[in-house]
Formats: C-alpha cells, sequence, structure tokens
C-alpha cells in the first residue's frame, strides 16, 4: 500500500463552518478524526486508500488487514457492550482494565462509536509526546551499592525497569551488566513497526525476544522525529545502565529491562501496560514503570483515562514514576487562569507564535474546571490592545463540535479549528482544543468570557502532525501602553504534564541541577532548581512534583543510530563489537524520572512488596534539604516547585527495608551463607560456604524488629546446611534473618510468600 506524500498544510483552511456528528463522549482528537474523516469523503479521497501523510502521523493509522487502523481508549459504563465494539467489521479488542478497554479497529468505523451509548468517553490519536529539553553521587546510590548499614548492597536485581518510550539503540552496551556479561533486555515490542511478529495477545508491532533477536533488530522505526532518536536509550541508561566500562552506570545496573516503543495514544500506553504485565506476572516480578512523555490536551486533574488506567494496573510491587514536564521557564508562561465568578469583564490574552522546524502554528487547550459554559473569540491586535478585527464568539455549549474558519484582515488570515464539549462526560468539564494557523502578525488575540467559569488555557505548540507537550508563551502584550488593560500574563503555574504529572498513582518528578565541586573555592555548590522544571498545582490543587531528581546535563547513553550527532558533544565513546557507542549530557525532567525509577527498583529490590503509596511516603519522608529547598519541612505538604525535595536513594532504601530496631552486625560476608530458595513460603535451606566451625543462633525479625522466630545451628551437625521450616504465624513480607556466633553476626533477607 503506497502512501501519498500529500501534506494538508494547513489541513483546516478549506472549508467554513462545518458541521460533524460527534458527541460529548469524544476527546478532543476523536472529534477532529471524525471531522477529517467528512473532509476526506467530500474530496472523493478513499478513506482507506491513499492519505495524506498530516493525517496518517495524526490519528497514528498503520496499514493492516488492506485497511488503516488505530487504537482507541475507552470507557465503558456497562462492560457488557464490549460486543458491541466487536461487531464493528475488524474490530478486535487488545486490552481491558477493569471497564477502560483499549481496542483497535479501520478509522473509517469511527462514527460507528457515536451509536454505542455505553460508551463513556473515548480517547485516540497522537496525545504524548517525549520531552525534549554527576546524578548517581548526588542521590546517595554509591552507599546504596556499598551495602553501609543494610543487609547486603542492593543493584536493583530481580525487578523489571519496563521503559515506554522511543528512540532505543537495542545492541548498545550499556545494556549489559557492570561486568559486560549478561544481556538485561527481556522483551521488546516496537508498535510502530508491522515488519515482524506481534506479540500474539495484541496483533501488531513488532515482538522481540532473547539476546540475539533483539540485538538483531538493530533499533525501533524513528517515529516522533525525522531522525533516529536516543531519548529512550538515554534514559533507559540513567534508569538501569551497566556503564559499559565507563563511569556513566545507571541506578539500578542489574535490574531488567523491558522496551516499549509506543505508538503515541492512549490506547498505544494501556496496551503496553497490559503487556508488561503479562511478562511480570508470568515470572513473579516486581515492576518499575518510567515515563517520560506526556501532553496537555487534558484537564490536568488526573481524572483522564490514561491515568484511569494507571490506576487500574498499580499496585503492590507496580510503581510508576513520570516526569513532571519542562514548561518552567517563565519566558515562555504558557498558562492562564481567569475566574470569571469574581469578575465578569471580558478577559484577554495574546496568543505569542513560536518559529521552529514543523511548526505551523498555536494551540489553545482551554478548560473549565467545573463544567460552566463559556465563549471565545480571536482577533487581530493593534495598538494599544485594540482588536482590530475579531470572529464571532463562540460558546462551548451551542457551537458545532468541530468547526473551522478563516478570518481575513489587510492582507493577513487567521485560520482556526475549534472543536469543544460542554461539559465532557468522563470529566464533567468543558472545553475548547482551538487550533490556530501562525499568521503574518505572528501573534493573535484570545478573548475569554464567561459568568461564572473558572477558566485555565495552555498554549501549546502546533506541529505538523501533532500538537507539541512545549508550550509558548501567553502574553499582555509589548512595547508602548503595556501590559494592556483586560489582558492576562501568562504564569508557569499548572504545568504538570498527562499523564506523567498529574497521576495520583505516579511518583512525579521535577529536576534540579546535581551538586558540582568548584575548584576555586574548594566547596560544594548544591543543585538548584532546573529552570526548565514545570510547576504545579495539578487543577484539583494537589501538589506536583512529589519529588526532584538531577535532570540538568545528565550524562548517559545515546543511539548508535541516531542521525546528526555531533561527536564534539560527546562525553565518552565505547568501542563494542566494531561499533562506536556515544554517551552524552543531555537535560529535562525526562533525565530526573529515571533516577528516580532506578531508585525504586533498588527499593524494590530490598523489599519487593511496597505499595504505591509506600513508596511515594518513603522517597518524601527521607528527601533531603538544603539551602535550596530550606523553605521546606520533613512535615510539609511540599512546594509546586521541589514538592518534598531531593530524592535520597540511601535512606530511602534503608527505610524499604525497614530495619529500625534491628542491630547492626559487627561483621559481614555477603558470600557467607545463603538462603535457598527465596522468596520462601515455609521451607528453605541455609547454606553454609563451608562446614561449620562453631555454633550459631538463628534469629528472624520482621520489619519493624521484632523477633519472630528463633533456632539453632550446633557445629557438632558437621554439615554445611540446615533445613528450616517457618511456624504457621509468620505472615508474608519482608524479614531478616540474622546468623550470630561468639565471633560473627550475618544478615540475610528473608521474603515470605502468601
Amino acid at each position: 500500500m503506497s502512501k501519498k506524500n500529500i501534506l494538508l498544510i494547513p489541513v483546516f483552511l478549506i472549508l467554513n463552518l462545518a458541521l460533524v456528528n460527534a458527541q460529548s463522549n469524544f476527546s478532543p482528537i476523536v472529534k477532529n478524526m471524525v471531522f477529517d474523516l467528512e473532509k476526506l469523503e467530500k474530496t472523493n479521497l478513499d478513506t482507506n486508500g491513499d492519505l495524506p501523510e498530516e493525517i496518517i502521523n495524526l490519528y497514528v493509522l498503520q496499514w493492516e488487514n488492506n485497511d488503516w487502523y488505530t487504537g482507541y481508549l475507552a470507557k465503558f459504563e456497562n462492560i457488557n457492550a464490549l460486543t458491541k465494539i466487536e461487531k464493528i467489521e475488524g474490530a478486535r479488542i487488545t486490552s481491558v482494565f477493569n471497564n477502560i478497554v483499549s481496542f483497535r479497529m479501520p478509522w473509517q468505523y469511527t462514527p460507528k462509536l457515536s451509536e454505542i451509548s455505553e460508551i463513556v468517553y473515548i480517547e485516540a490519536g497522537n496525545m504524548i509526546q517525549p520531552f525534549l529539553h554527576e546524578a548517581v553521587k548526588d542521590v546517595n546510590t554509591d552507599s546504596v551499592y556499598s551495602g553501609i548499614n543494610l543487609p547486603l548492597p542492593f543493584y536493583g536485581k530481580d525487578v523489571i525497569v519496563a521503559v515506554l518510550d522511543w528512540g532505543f539503540d537495542y545492541t548498545h552496551p550499556m545494556f549489559y551488566d557492570t561486568l559486560m556479561q549478561n544481556f538485561r533486555i527481556k522483551r521488546v515490542w516496537d508498535m510502530n513497526d508491522n515488519s515482524g511478529t506481534p506479540p500474539p495477545a495484541f496483533g501488531y508491532g513488532k515482538e522481540l525476544i532473547g539476546e540475539q533477536m533483539i540485538k538483531a533488530g538493530l533499533h525501533d522505526v524513528p517515529y516522533w522525529d525525522e531522525n533516529k532518536s536516543s531519548h529512550g536509550t538515554h534514559v533507559a541508561g540513567i534508569a538501569a545502565g551497566g556503564g559499559a566500562g565507563t563511569q556513566y552506570r545507571g541506578v539500578a545496573p542489574e535490574s531488567e529491562l523491558i522496551f516499549i516503543s509506543m505508538q503515541q495514544t492512549p490506547s498505544g500506553m494501556a496496551d503496553a501496560l497490559a503487556y508488561v504485565e503479562n511478562y511480570a506476572d508470568d515470572v513473579g516480578k516486581a515492576v518499575v514503570y518510567n515515563m517520560s512523555f506526556g501532553g496537555h490536551v487534558f484537564p490536568h486533574d488526573g481524572n483522564d483515562l490514561l491515568n484511569a488506567v494507571i490506576d487500574d494496573v498499580a499496585g503492590q510491587g507496580r510503581i510508576f514514576v513520570g516526569s513532571m514536564g519542562n514548561n518552567g521557564n517563565p519566558q515562555f508562561a504558557f498558562h492562564i487562569f481567569n475566574d470569571f465568578s469574581q469578575n465578569s469583564d471580558t478577559a484577554k490574552t495574546m496568543v505569542e507564535f513560536v518559529s521552529i522546524n514543523n511548526s505551523i502554528g498555536q494551540v489553545a487547550s482551554i478548560w473549565e474546571e467545573d463544567g460552566n459554559p463559556f465563549s471565545i473569540s480571536l482577533g487581530f491586535p493593534g495598538p494599544n490592545g485594540i482588536v482590530l478585527a475579531e470572529t464571532p464568539w463562540y460558546n462551548s455549549y451551542d457551537i458545532p463540535e468541530v468547526l473551522e474558519d478563516t478570518l481575513f484582515h489587510n492582507g493577513d488570515s487567521i485560520a482556526y479549528r475549534i472543536s469543544r464539549s460542554g461539559p465532557a462526560s468522563n470529566t464533567g468539564k468543558s472545553f475548547m482544543i482551538v487550533e490556530i494557523i501562525k499568521p503574518i502578525a505572528n501573534r493573535v488575540v484570545l478573548q475569554m468570557h464567561s459568568d461564572n467559569a473558572r477558566l485555565h488555557a495552555w498554549n501549546l505548540i502546533r506541529m505538523k502532525t501533532y500538537i507539541n507537550n512545549a508550550g509558548f508563551l501567553f502574553s499582555a502584550g509589548s512595547g508602548a501602553g503595556s501590559p494592556f488593560p483586560g489582558y492576562i500574563q501568562g504564569d508557569v503555574s499548572f504545568g504538570p504534564t498527562v499523564p506523567s504529572g498529574t497521576g495520583r498513582n505516579v511518583i512525579t518528578v521535577g529536576a534540579y541541577r546535581a551538586k558540582r565541586f568548584v575548584a576555586s573555592t574548594g566547596n560544594y555548590v548544591f543543585g538548584e532548581i532546573a529552570s526548565f522544571s514545570s510547576q504545579g498545582p495539578t487543577t484539583d490543587y494537589r501538589v506536583k512534583p512529589d519529588i526532584t531528581a538531577p535532570g540538568r546535563l545528565v550524562i548517559s547513553s545515546l543511539s548508535s543510530y541516531q542521525d546528526g550527532l555531533n561527536p564534539f558533544d560527546y562525553a565518552e565513546t565505547v568501542d563494542y563489537e566494531g561499533r562506536v557507542y556515544p554517551f552524552q549530557a543531555l537535560s529535562g525532567t525526562s533525565m530526573s524520572a529515571p533516577v528516580v525509577s532506578g531508585i525504586v527498583a533498588l527499593m524494590l529490590e530490598a523489599n519487593p512488596g511496597l505499595w504505591p503509596n509506600q513508596a511515594l511516603d518513603i522517597l518524601q519522608s527521607t528527601a533531603l534539604h538544603d539551602q535550596h529547598t530550606d523553605s521546606l519541612s520533613e512535615t510539609s505538604t511540599g512546594s509546586n516547585l521541589w514538592g518534598r525535595g531531593k530524592v535520597n536513594a540511601y535512606q530511602a532504601v534503608l527505610r524499604a527495608l525497614e530495619v529500625t530496631g534491628i542491630e547492626r552486625p559487627r561483621a559481614y560476608n555477603q558470600n557467607a551463607f545463603l538462603i535457598y530458595p527465596n522468596p520462601v513460603q515455609n521451607q528453605f535451606t541455609i547454606l553454609s560456604e563451608e562446614i561449620l566451625q562453631e555454633d550459631f543462633t538463628i534469629n528472624l525479625y520482621d520489619a519493624t524488629g521484632r523477633k519472630v522466630f528463633q533456632e539453632y545451628w550446633s557445629s557438632n551437625q558437621n554439615n554445611s546446611f540446615l533445613n528450616l521450616k517457618l511456624p504457621g504465624n509468620i505472615r508474608s513480607g519482608y524479614y531478616i534473618l540474622k546468623l550470630s556466633s561468639l565471633s560473627s553476626e550475618h544478615t540475610l533477607p528473608l521474603i515470605v510468600k502468601p
């Protein structure tokens, strides 16, 4: 099937005020999908034949079974209504999370979904992207590796780090262990490559299993960038890289890795979680999910379908870590808020336009907190904020659910598309998504009015094929007379991205600059907050981020397959199997999140039974404070800049072990004794590296330090092993086993399974 290189740019300059038969249970992107289907039919272009490139990328269409397929994520009022999905030609269900379902079908049947009354809300299309823009010692992982005051060193062994991202180099030596012996990528699923065998349960993409097959796959397909990217390779290296013989080792270098090169859709993320869960359940291991991606065409309150799926998966041994986002720079203050219940005067702001490669305009993502109606109008700016020409006023309750038009004035034009709902059935909030092609004037006046609405808006960059998660400026004007009367200047509050920054079951991570040594003074300078790190709160006024970690100039692995790299930017290179593999410093909350993901992997090795709220509480209660965070206290709820402070790996692992009350052993030899099996149910064996020469007392302590079991091992038994059976009152959980003799003490972790 050929793909014609036809670009509809701008895609909405053709028609005036068109009506689409969408409903309030359709997300903005799904509304646009139905609208564009109708437009293509009017141009007599076969919707299951050759399509414009922009349509393919915007709605993430894949050629399957002689048709263009895409994925949908839907919340159902009654899960029994799934049979109605299955009756649509070509439709298949890929994953189910309680009442939320991911499915795929030919895109031209999207309008049929409006006939299924049991669908509460449905999302689709390109909605999430990766964030673009000395860490290990700064967060005290060196103490974890050394095993100081710990029963043993922790490296993330037997914990899965699932990296949901794009831009993976499967061959990079960073993904061996520190000795370069064991290849640690266990599974790969490239959702965007249909050239191989898909995972049987999902039926699309390419699955790779085993070292030989994975390395032969080389890299994922270049999806979100014209060049092959390194984003996922860099992120995975920070969380779990083995170092490849360099000093740039990741935080959990013995963890297992799963790489998912996702489709940038809600359905793609849901299927990714289902895929990882299937594997993790089979092998019985804990998982930490790293999410260095997100978007802003959402209500920012954690009530979206992406976070609903996360809420369903999160649980014991299933921890999610996400990036806060990179919209913290006041120069690009991309958010405004206006409470019309306090002042019903018309509010105005300037939508400023940015010029970057492949951008075509801006998008104002406008959401009302309580579902109240509001109206907007666009216009050309004149001197002192005067509006020279304006569009009609559009109401969030009254206009067609998708419309497009063009305003002309004095040789310039404002071409726009509006999708709206009032209120959306899943969120209870009314919204308008206003896409604007860049005019010659390079700015547009956005006017807003309501009697009682509490309005949030985010100014986002409209690329050719998607809405970027990078924001740009809302301004109150510039030059003489500015700020103009009645105009709102943008700010950087309410900046966390979705789902990684807003979820109730996501540990959201901001970024700071790691401490550094200043030779001229002989002192360390502790890290200040990174200027790009987004600020909270969420629109339901929860504090975000939860914690911060190093995210400024973090050195990690790059993909050896990325085009356009500059060797002068490399921090180091490694020659391996005839290929050169680079390392380079990158910045962003994409870099700080995997630092915390790696730390959570260390915590899960120490205590695989941690619940999400326990992991979050441990990270926050052990956070570091310095002169930059001195306004925080250990009992505070944190700030919308720092969360509860700077992450502290060593104290977090100590707290995860909950070893309070257990005396530190006088001597420790990690290999002197072993427990087999571990985890155990009721019986296990202690193995000694040699026949005992003295008597040992064996004590078992629970997580609070209470002794729950005691046994004796006599040297008269003349053997190197001891079989033990636990009493029936020992519950499942984490325990410390201490073997004590007159000359030494040895401490071992013991995990009791249900």
